[in-house]
């Protein structure tokens, strides 16, 4: 997987600076191979705040948080999914604030549906499972400060429920996990599905903002030129699938020790996720087939010799 090394010594709760007259942000100090740097808290507004991704249940963060925002009021509190490394500080923020949670409604993933595949799959690590918001957002759904505007983009791929926010008075848009400069995203079923991570990165092409403010890692400032990087990276990746699966049939960990030769071994299962997640995919496409649906990770898989 493409990525980079988070550098060692984050401080938990540290205001990296402003980014922008009307934003500034504070990033948590839950540096890992999955967060790099540790997860960005955005707080835009001056006088009537919108905090983005409040982060980790960390309180160190917390206070953080609560120094920039000082006696200014807090408009609501936007969590772009439901994973624990955004929305976990939540619930103490908004009360401390006396502010409402906004978040996209949670669906129920496809591929866990009664008859679906992954039925029986056991997934879902990182989601907080307690997760609530207040208010469950549309999509297209405008959102309205005293000085800024969101536009709720439901983006689903990384997670069923992930939204990215575009952010008119900045020409930009706050893309939570969905397109980071640092890394690939994680997509792991089932609830994450790259059928709908690919159709989510081309719908992020519509909009042609100058910016991405990621969950985790730097300001994204050529957002066009990612997003085709991000599905060629894909299509490279769904084409040496296929590859291998003409050879001969394989499980989609061999898949992962044979893409990822170099990787750690700490690294391949993760590897193998997103591996699943296009089988899956070409799965749906008739391109590859299971030998069998109740051990989908062990199982081989064979490409679909398709003469239409």
């Amino acid at each position: 997987m493409a990525q980079r090394v988070a550098k060692e010594g984050a401080i938990s709760g540290q205001l990296t600076g402003s980014l922008h007259p009307m934003l500034r942000r504070v990033r948590a100090g839950n540096a890992s191979v999955m967060t790099f740097t540790g997860t960005n808290t955005y707080l835009l507004g001056k006088s009537d705040i919108a905090i983005i991704d409040p982060g980790p249940d960390d309180s160190q963060h917390l206070r953080a948080i609560l120094d920039v925002v000082g006696d200014q009021r807090v408009h609501g509190i936007f969590v772009t999914h439901a994973h624990i490394d955004h929305a976990g500080l939540a619930p103490r923020l908004a009360q401390i604030t006396n502010t409402q949670i906004y978040a996209f409604a949670r669906h129920q993933s496809r591929r866990v549906a009664p008859g679906g595949l992954l039925q029986s799959f056991k997934g879902g690590e990182g989601i907080d499972k307690s997760f609530i918001a207040d208010k469950y957002l549309e999509d297209g759904e405008i959102i309205q400060g005293e000085s800024w505007c969101l536009e709720t983009i439901w983006t689903p791929g990384h997670l069923d429920d992930h939204i990215c926010l575009a952010w008119k008075e900045g020409n930009g848009i706050f893309s939570g996990d969905h397109v980071m400069g640092w890394s690939t995203t994680f997509i792991s079923p089932p609830h994450g599905d790259m059928t709908r991570y690919m159709a989510s990165l081309h719908r992020l092409k519509a909009y042609k903002v100058a910016r991405f403010f990621p969950g985790h890692g730097e300001i994204v400032s050529d957002p066009q030129i990612l997003l085709d990087e991000r599905i060629a990276h894909r299509l490279k990746r769904e084409g040496q699938i296929l590859t291998l699966l003409e050879e001969s049939p394989k499980s989609a960990q061999e898949l992962a020790f044979r893409i990822y030769p170099a990787a750690p071994a700490h690294v391949i299962p993760l590897g193998m996720r997103n591996i699943l997640a296009h089988l899956l995919d070409l799965k749906d496409r008739d391109q590859v087939q299971a030998a069998e649906d109740k051990n989908i990770c062990a199982t081989d898989w064979t490409w679909s010799r398709n003469e239409s």
